[in-house]
Formats: structure tokens, sequence, C-alpha cells
């Protein structure tokens, strides 16, 4: 009652009567003055603060979520993080606030009368919870440290929003829309963020220059680091694993509590079970055979899921052995082909590379999925509880929506069975348009059918024409596909082009390298020979090197030897024979071929006639209903028209007769002496004026309350006033007391 949203109260300049509640605190002991900002050129005013707390990109890994986009911190760009606050928005800070660990007790009157100070400091105490390193004093802090270190944070914990000049300046100036925004943002995923402050600590990728990393002890510490970034990530994923996994301690004590208790019932029973048939012969007899049924159904049960073990697996090692067979059937194929290993190899890679592509597609699509499910679930968790009442409330609607259509319902009825007789005339023209039509949708199919059949057909020369060529004969489909195929080619061609001229680059850097350990090495031969000279092992370096030049030659005969021209006259031979027996295979093909074309084109031509004559028997009958839906339109509105012109007529009479009949009794009360309307009032007009003269009884009163109220108005207010700044000092003097007792 006493707090509203932004666009309420806020902008309201005066009192409501209750005190100076809702005045705005705009002084401060903090001096709000933009120091900072004076110092600074006009550069430096057009430019946003730069900061250094980028992340390692595996840390959005960690946090189970994608990596955000970058944001840029331009002055003129609007705020990419839309957030409305209004009063739902704040109930949800003041209810976190008033939770563990803050216990703050506020409410939302003591929330909305917070200074610019005091925001600020509730934002620093928020800060400094997630992280303990910003616990510090900010009225002794310097404001563009302030500024400095919470926007540092918050970029941190990827707040979307602009960290420019404007927003620094709002945020050391106590804003109280721009807090709010923060406030919400931190307080919302208040676990969550705390997590990320945490691991930022560890994940923050350290931004060393390029020219230290040169010295090896620099660059292995670098590395040191990097392998202990990697390693603690991993450890936290795996803690998260495992917490995810295990269960929660209360579930499982439950659980054997509830175990527990039925062991208990199951033992009372037994007991109970014993004494009642101790004395009967065939007990024992009935208790073990229980024991050993019980038994079996176990072992049954385990049977049965070995079974499905075994056939899941089964159908496992099926499915593993017909993609051999098929991979099989391929290699053989492509050995009959006598592909190079150049071109088999360009297969695999282009296969590899599509399958690489359909996974990453797939998978791409599945998370995304997911992770829109996941935000949706939480959107859920993060809206407010419904309560009983609401649930109760929703249902008495449903309940009155269904009556409301049971009603509709039976009315439609009743208008349809007098219609019934009008729309005979239509229902037979639309029954022989319907048979038409069916007639019609008959002879399509039929045509369908023979289509399919000369496809199916025509696929199957296809497939004989595909093996007895090796390549598939091309639709103007497949060679749209083919020509884009060469597109994307084209593009791969350049973008392997632009590598290669970088790979000719680096080329060039590793010849000069190794001239430059060329240069070296002679002269460690130089001085390995001075060794040799003055130890006396002479010819020691250079006769390693012939051996090495040896073996490498070596090397170079086995290869060559691999292959003989034996084997080359042998398989150029085998071709030879392969390419005349292909040949003579494929012409009486061809030749069918070419037959089964012309037949499919006669019957194409056939097939679209046939079409044409469908789709305008279609449109026939498509304008007759048509015309017949708009004549029943009109019928219909007619037919409302005059109902509803009855059903007033009919209420117009039925008020005149009422006023008929109370005029009649009027005559009759004045006439008669002992007819009375009640025993009060002997005629409506006695009972009217008594009515009348009461009400201007009434509004003389209520005129003499409102005359004292006006009168008294002023001097109450006053009096309002005057409390409440009586309230204000009795509770400074009680923190004076309160202060000067603590000293002592």
């Amino acid at each position: 009652f006493f707090f509203q949203a932004e666009d309420g109260i806020r902008d309201q300049p005066r009192s409501r009567g209750l005190g100076d509640v809702y005045k705005r605190q705009t002084q401060s002991t903090w001096d709000f003055s933009g120091e900072i900002f004076k110092s600074m050129n006009s550069e430096e005013k057009k430019m946003p603060f730069k900061y250094n707390t980028q992340l390692d990109p595996n840390f959005y890994q960690t946090q189970g979520g994608e990596k955000p986009e970058e944001h840029t911190t331009s002055p003129s760009k609007m705020t990419s993080y839309k957030i409305q606050i209004g009063t739902d928005e704040i109930r949800l800070i003041v209810s976190v606030l008033n939770s563990p660990p803050f216990n703050m007790n506020l409410t939302l009157v003591s929330f909305d009368e917070k200074n610019p100070l005091e925001l600020l400091e509730l934002l620093n105490t928020i800060i400094g919870f997630l992280d303990e390193k910003h616990k510090v004093d900010i009225k002794k802090e310097k404001q563009e440290q302030t500024a400095l270190r919470i926007t540092e944070f918050l970029k941190m914990l990827d707040f979307q929003m602009n960290m420019d000049m404007p927003f620094q300046r709002a945020i050391v100036q106590g804003d109280r829309k721009t807090i709010h925004i923060i406030l919400f943002f931190l307080l919302s995923q208040l676990q969550k963020h705390k997590k990320r402050a945490y691991l930022a600590q560890y994940l923050v990728s350290v931004d060393v220059p390029s020219h230290y990393l040169v010295d090896e002890e620099m660059n292995g510490v670098h590395q040191k680091y990097k392998e202990l970034q990697a390693e603690f990530q991993a450890t936290i994923q795996s803690v998260d694993q495992i917490r995810n996994e295990s269960a929660n301690p209360k579930e499982l004590q439950k659980k054997i509590t509830q175990l527990e208790q039925e062991k208990e019932q199951l033992t009372t029973k037994i007991t109970l079970l014993k004494k009642k048939n101790a004395n009967k012969a065939d007990f024992q007899e009935l208790v073990e055979a229980t024991s050993y049924l019980r038994k079996e159904q176990e072992e049954a049960s385990k049977l049965m899921e070995k079974l499905m073990e075994q056939k899941a697996q089964l159908d496992w090692y099926d499915q593993q052995l017909l993609m051999t067979k098929q991979r099989l059937i391929d290699v053989k194929k492509i050995a009959s082909q006598n592909t190079s290993p150049e071109t088999m190899l360009e297969m695999l890679r282009t296969d590899v590379k599509k399958n690489r592509e359909i996974s990453n597609e797939l998978l791409g699509r599945e998370l995304n999925e997911k992770f829109k499910r996941l935000q949706q679930i939480g959107m859920i968790l993060n809206e407010p509880p419904v309560t009983q009442s609401e649930i109760d409330k929703l249902t008495a609607d449903v309940k009155k929506l269904q009556r409301e259509n049971a009603t509709l319902e039976d009315k439609a009825k009743k208008m349809s069975e007098g219609t019934e007789d009008k729309l005979a005339i239509y229902k037979s023209q639309a029954n022989a348009a319907s048979k038409k039509k069916e007639k019609a949708l008959a002879d399509l199919k039929k045509l369908e059918d023979e289509e399919r059949k000369i496809e199916k057909a025509f696929e199957k020369k296809e497939k004989e024409y595909a093996q007895a060529k090796g390549t598939k004969f091309m639709k103007h489909d497949d060679f749209q596909q083919y020509a884009a195929s060469l597109k994307r080619k084209e593009t791969e061609y350049k973008r392997m082009r632009i590598a290669l001229q970088n790979i000719k680059t680096e080329i060039a850097v590793l010849l000069n390298t190794e001239k430059l350990l060329k240069t070296r090495s002679d002269e460690i031969a130089v001085q390995m020979k001075a060794i040799e000279v003055e130890t006396g092992n002479f010819g020691m370096f250079e006769t390693q090197e012939t051996l090495e030049k040896i073996s490498e030659q070596h090397e170079g005969l086995n290869v060559d030897k691999t292959v003989s021209l034996s084997e080359l006259s042998a398989k150029s031979m085998e071709l030879k024979k392969l390419l005349e027996s292909r040949k003579a295979y494929l012409d009486p093909l061809v030749k069918e071929k070419n037959a089964v074309t012309d037949k499919f084109q006669t019957l194409e031509t056939k097939y679209n006639m046939d079409k044409q004559k469908y789709d305008s028997a279609m449109t026939k009958i498509d304008n007759e209903k048509r015309d017949l839906n708009i004549e029943v339109e009109k019928l219909e509105a007619d037919y409302t028209k005059d109902e509803t012109k009855y059903h007033s007529l009919n209420i117009t009479s039925q008020i005149t007769d009422a006023l008929n009949t109370k005029v009649a009794n009027e005559l009759t009360f004045k006439n008669t002496s002992d007819k009375r309307v009640n025993a009060q009032f002997k005629t409506y007009t006695d009972m009217y004026k008594a009515k009348l003269s009461a009400q201007d009884a009434a509004i003389s009163e209520l005129k003499v309350q409102q005359k004292s109220v006006k009168d008294l108005a002023e001097q109450n207010s006053k009096q309002v006033v005057m409390f409440a700044n009586l309230k204000k000092l009795l509770e400074v003097k009680l923190k004076t007391l309160t202060g000067a007792g603590g000293v002592m």
C-alpha cells in the first residue's frame, strides 16, 4: 500500500498525508560532485574505461553455459541488458536481502527510502559477499577506484550492459534505477554469481606480452600456469558431476527410515502369521514352497535381464556386421574401379568431413534445444509460487466457461434443428459436389500410382546405369546440387589458397631458420674438429655424418623396391579387359534406358493434361462451395436479426405488462380501503415519497459532515506533519543515546 513502482509515487511531488515518507534524500555526507571526471581531458571523457578481466574460454564450459557474444562499450550504443524494474523485481530484491546470509529485515518502504550512499553501500555489501576482496569501506575509497572495481566485477560476471562513463558516473552517484538493475541482476541468481566469482580467481587469463615469452623460464612458467588452470577446471567439472550424480543425504536417510518401517511391518506380519498357523501340519511345507517360489522368481527376473542385455548386444553386433559388410562392398567397388590411393584418401576425407558436419549440426541443435529448455525451466522456477486460492479461482473460471460452452452448444443445436429444412437443398448439392470430388480424387490417385511405378522403374534403371558406368545419371536437380558443390569447393579452394600462402610465408621463415641453424651447425662442426684435434680422435664427426647419409639412402632404396614391373603390367592388362567387358554390358542398357525415358516423357505429358483437368474441376467446385457458403451466411444473418428483433419486442411487451399491472394495483390501493402495498404504506406513491424524504435528510446530514471535514482539514494535516517530525526527532535521539551507551 505504501510502495509503488518507478512510474507511480516516485513522480508525484505532493505528500500523501502520512508524513514525508516518499521524499527523496538527495544530500549525503559522501561527495558526488564527480571529481574523478573533472581531471580528465575531452578525449578521455569520450572513451570508456579499459578492463583486463577476460576469462579463459573454457570458463563458460565450466559454468555449464555458452560463451556470450562480446559486447562493445561504446557510449552511443543502447543498453543490451534490458530490464524493467517494477514492483515484482523490488519485492524479489527485498525478499533476498531479508533471507540468509543478509538478514537485513527490510520493508518495501524502508528500501525505497534509502539514499544514494546507502544504496551504494548495499551494493558493495552484496559484491563483498560474492567476493571477499571487495569487502572495503567505500567512504575511504576513492570514487574512481570504486567505479573501476565495481565495473570490472560486473564485467567478469557477464553483466550485459555498456560499461561507459555515464554508467560509471551513475554507480558512484548512487543512481536509483542503475543500482536497482544491478541488485536485481546479482540477487536473482546469487549462488551462480558466487560460484562464477570464485572460479574467476583461478580462470582469469593473464595477458603476457609475446616478447616476454621468448624467455624459456617465463614461457615455462606460463605453460605451467595454463596446465594448472586446465587441471583446476577438470577438477571443478568432476566435483560438479559427483555432486549431481550423488544422492541427497536427507533423501537417503528418509528412504532408509521408510525401509526400516516397512521391515518392521513385515516382521510383525510374519510373526502374526506364524502364530496363527503354528498348529497346522502343512504350514512349514507351505513356507518352504513360498521361499522356493520367490527364489525362482528372482532367478527368472535375473535371467530375463541377462536375456535383454544379450539381445541388445546381438542387435548392436548385427548393426556392426551390416556396417562392416557395407564397408567391404564399398572397398571392393573402389578396388574394382582401380582407384588410386590418393583418390581413396580424398573420398575418405570427404566422408569424414560430411559426417563431422552432420554430427556437429545435430549436436548443436540438440544443445540449443536443451539450453532453451533449461532457460524455460529457470524462468518457471523464478516465478512466484501459485497459491491454493489462485488454483481454486482458475478452477472456478474453467467450470464457468464449461457451463457457458454447454449453453452455447444447446442454442446452436436448437438453431440448427430449425434451419435443417432450409439447408436440405444445399446439402444435396454439396453431396453431389463431394461425389464429383471423390471421383476426381480417385482418378488422381490412380495417375499418381502409375507415376510412382514409372519412377521406381526409372530409379532401377538409374541404379543399373550407375553400377555399369560407375557414376550416377544426373537430373536437373542433381546437376544444380553438383554446381552448388562446385561453388563450395571453389570457396574452399580460395580459403586453402590463403592458407597455402600463409604456409609459404611460414616456410620462408623456416628456411631462414634452417639457414641460421646450418650456420650454427658449421660453427659447431669447426668446434668439433678443433676438439678432435685436441683429443686426438680425427675424423669422428665426418664419419658420423657419412653414416647418417648412407642410412637415408638405404631407406629410399627400400621404398623404391616395393613396386615391381610385373605387377604394373598385370594391372594394366586387367584394367583393359575390365573396360571392354563394361562397354559391352552397358550398350544394351543405355538403349533400354533411352526407350524408358521416352515412355516416361509421354506419360508425364498425359499426367500434366489430366492434372490440368482436375485443377479446373476443383476450381469450379470451390467456386460453387464459396457461393453456397455466402448464401448460407446471409440466411443465418437474417435469422439472427429476426430473432433479436423478436426478443426485443418480447422484453418490451413484458415490461409494458408489468407497468400496466403496477398501475392497476395503484388504482386498486387508492380506491379500496382494506388493500395496501405493505403494513407501512398504502400506495406506491406514499412509499416513494417517504424514500425521497429519507434521501433528502441523508444528503443534508452528509453536507454538514463535509463542511466540518473541510474546516478541520488544514489543522489535521499540520498535526500529521508535526507527529511525523516528532517521530523522526525521537528516532534521532534514540540513536544518539544508543551510540553514547555503546561508547561507555
